[in-house]
């Protein structure tokens, strides 16, 4: 058997080129001719990138420069309207009947001692999981009654995820102390103290404020609306793995106090 490209006598049974670089000869006789929809260049491209539009990376970030790329569930709702949905139970709900059972199953499950909802394996790995999660800044706290929201001060290109008017109104007391030059700085959930003898329930704690005053010490501020049993854990565990940082709870009281004197306080800017 002789070589595609050079007809030379082939050694190897099965083989179609006698060496890669008439392989390489023989494949560019099959390219395709492309012109850049940006720039205009001739290039030739294998028949599989016959979809390409582009020469380039570069021109290929020149033609998305102005464009806003949708966000991945954006893009799936898109996709879906034109294509086969993969779930076959996809525009179709449970009966009331059914969401009953189910909701019974879930809570006889709970209620079991023997469940594996309720054994200590895997309570212990939620508990890791919830921590791995905070350790990277995956997991949030839920707040059901507050105005969460991103927000920015005029003068602050910082944007900052406040949980609740009370948050804001803090950040704005804050920012106010700052430009006064009474405080040098202040930062909003940056540090997280972790209770590392501690293998189940409360495993860390991470302070809504943290201030530096003028002259570099470090306290934090905890705006608290309602004390709960969580809440409490925290701070016990706090006090007693951390004596030595200061840790002040901002409450009601304090709330109404600030709310007196808003007028004097930076605007901020809800996103």
């Amino acid at each position: 058997m002789k070589c595609l490209q050079c007809n030379k006598l082939l050694k190897r049974k099965g083989s179609v080129y006698c060496n890669r670089g008439c392989m390489t000869l023989d494949y560019r006789k099959t390219r395709i001719e492309l012109v850049c929809a940006i720039c205009n260049k001739n290039k030739k491209i294998p028949p599989s990138y016959k979809n390409r539009k582009y020469c380039s990376k570069k021109c290929y970030h020149i033609s998305h420069k102005n464009k806003k790329r949708p966000t991945h569930s954006q893009f799936m709702v898109n996709y879906y309207k034109t294509h086969k949905h993969p779930l076959t139970f996809l525009g179709k709900t449970h009966t009331n009947r059914e969401r009953q059972n189910m909701s019974k199953r879930m809570i006889s499950k709970w209620q079991d001692p023997q469940s594996k909802f309720n054994s200590k394996e895997y309570r212990q790995r939620l508990s890791d999981e919830g921590m791995r999660r905070n350790r990277f800044g995956k997991l949030n706290n839920g707040y059901s009654h507050g105005k969460s929201g991103w927000y920015k001060f005029d003068k602050n290109e910082i944007k900052y995820y406040f949980r609740s008017d009370w948050e804001v109104l803090y950040a704005r007391y804050l920012e106010y102390l700052k430009r006064k030059k009474e405080i040098k700085d202040w930062q909003y959930e940056i540090d997280v103290f972790w209770f590392l003898k501690i293998k189940r329930g409360v495993r860390s704690y991470k302070p809504d404020f943290k201030l530096i005053n003028n002259n570099e010490s470090i306290e934090y501020h905890e705006v608290k609306g309602w004390m709960d049993n969580r809440s409490k854990t925290k701070i016990k565990r706090m006090a007693k793995y951390y004596p030595s940082i200061k840790l002040l709870i901002i409450g009601r009281k304090e709330n109404n106090d600030l709310k007196k004197i808003e007028k004097l306080f930076p605007a901020i800017q809800k996103l």
